[in-house]
């Protein structure tokens, strides 16, 4: 693997993050903020509900498709979110995050071990093999016995918690990458209990591993309270530890010294309480003026300039008033 790979596979989680956002940004503009009050007994029952529409919509079809006209009928939104549009939308949201970082730093490590597979040697892994192949180095195997062993130790640092990668890749690899480890730790919990146990609290598998501050307020079977602030949070710090490590193993292995221009960044998500720019229409316009979204992304300096100008005009109007 060249840096390019490297490169668009840093891109390719980039884009991931990117795309999980528009998608909950757009999903929660869709699903309407009023629900209709559902009884506690009746809820149960809800979903079931639900699958007798879709039967009955697939019977009289006469063989059309029907699915949209079930999703589209608003009491049938308000059945499914029940009042937890926000919490369901920043579990999903959560889920995903995670499940890309997971994707970048698997391949990450992988990259890293394909570059120098003596490294690979350190994990117990990689330790148990040299012994089962009998062989000093883990480079006289063939690719498919690394990429086996590969797979081990990927589960062994990644099923633990973010501490074991981290470890990994400041300790044993001494990449100079800084996060907020703690907070990670807990969005990683967070993702643990929306996936295996419905978002619900547990006293073995949640509270007992955090601090006495993070127990304060909770619950034993209740559900985790995930905010939208708290979802833009962990995708900027998601973003953040991606790009460190693209940077620093960038610089490392491939020996390229600026794996990312100044303007190819990451920038922060902005949190969803603050106040909306006035101005938000000039982007969009400014965009079509650029020849539309597809010359904007190939000359952005222009699209950029665009958006300049139309704010100055902006605020020269403005002026006159």
């Amino acid at each position: 693997m060249d840096w390019k790979d490297f490169r668009k596979r840093y891109s390719f989680f980039l884009a991931s993050i990117q795309q999980t956002e528009l998608i909950f940004y757009h999903a929660a503009k869709a699903i309407p903020d009023d629900p209709t009050k559902i009884q506690e007994d009746t809820k149960v029952e809800t979903p079931f509900l639900v699958n007798f529409f879709r039967r009955s919509f697939h019977e009289v079809s006469g063989g059309y498709r029907t699915d949209h006209m079930l999703l589209d009928i608003e009491p049938v939104i308000h059945i499914v979110f029940d009042g937890r549009k926000a919490r369901i939308l920043a579990y999903h949201e959560l889920t995903m995050i995670m499940a890309h970082l997971e994707a970048f730093i698997t391949d990450t490590l992988r990259t890293i071990w394909l570059l120098n597979p003596s490294i690979l040697e350190v994990t117990p892994s990689g330790k148990k093999a040299l012994n089962e192949y009998s062989t000093s180095a883990l480079s006289s195997l063939n690719s498919e016995y690394l990429e086996r062993i590969s797979d081990k130790a990927i589960w062994e640092l990644i099923r633990k918690s973010p501490d074991a990668y981290l470890s990994y890749f400041v300790n044993t690899l001494s990449l100079p990458i800084k996060t907020d480890d703690r907070l990670l730790y807990r969005a990683d919990l967070d993702r643990n209990a929306i996936v295996h146990n419905g978002g619900i609290i547990t006293q073995d598998k949640y509270i007992d591993k955090l601090n006495d501050k993070e127990k304060r307020g909770l619950i034993v079977d209740e559900p985790i309270s995930i905010t939208s602030d708290y979802i833009t949070q962990i995708s900027n710090l998601v973003q953040s530890l991606g790009e460190a490590i693209f940077e620093e193993v960038s610089k490392k292995y491939f020996g390229v010294s600026k794996p990312l221009a100044e303007n190819e960044k990451v920038v922060n998500r902005e949190i969803p309480a603050k106040e909306r720019n006035p101005l938000e229409d000039v982007a969009s316009q400014a965009i079509a003026n650029a020849g539309g979204p597809e010359k904007a992304a190939s000359d952005p300096q222009r699209a950029k300039a665009e958006m300049v100008r139309l704010k100055m005009e902006r605020n020269k109007k403005d002026n006159q008033k």
